[in-house]
């Protein structure tokens, strides 16, 4: 399956989302092109390994343009019914996947259910900045023969000063 991109933007941009490709369930991985490649010959994630306090490495990318007109495109408009008019920020949505894509980058699937999620604001985000998303496990315990995780990724806007957390993702995930 490739993805067309968006009217106004190069194929180059959107190359490299084809190169990574989720082969294990043969979805590509939307929203923005992210330096990991993904390959089956990582474990699943398991009980034993979601620890408290595991983290994983640092995602760092530029939040370009046409990753966010196709977001807008593709996500947004279907469910408005409108396209949104652009803007010089990014909506703090756009990171809602990122724990997901934290977990990938030392696990082959993040689990079999995802029980919650909750996107926190906590700085706008400018179209064309770099930033840095670290994620670690904070919790995990067990209800109804189930066994649960959460995760926590922070997504700051990388500058050659600091980084400032800008958005926070909480997932909860049911292995």
């Amino acid at each position: 399956m490739t993805m067309k991109p968006p009217a106004g933007s190069s194929d180059a941009e959107f190359a490299a989302l084809d190169a990574y490709r989720d082969e294990e369930r043969t979805l590509v991985v939307i929203g923005r092109p992210v330096p990991i490649v993904k390959s089956v010959l990582r474990p699943p994630v398991t009980w034993d390994a979601v620890t408290p306090g595991l983290t994983f490495p640092v995602l760092e990318y530029v939040v370009t343009p046409a990753a966010v007109a196709w977001y807008s495109r593709t996500i947004v408009s279907p469910l408005i019914g409108t396209p949104p008019a652009t803007s010089d920020f990014v909506a703090p949505l756009f990171f809602a996947d990122e724990p997901m894509q934290c977990i990938g980058t030392l696990f082959t699937r993040s689990g079999r259910l995802h029980a919650n999620h909750f996107v926190e604001a906590l700085a706008p985000v400018p179209v064309g900045a770099t930033v840095r998303s670290a994620a670690r496990v904070t919790e995990r315990y067990e209800r109804s023969n189930r066994q649960y995780y959460e995760v926590e990724c922070v997504i700051s806007i990388h500058d050659a000063e600091r980084d400032q957390p800008a958005v926070r993702v909480r997932a909860t995930l049911v292995i």
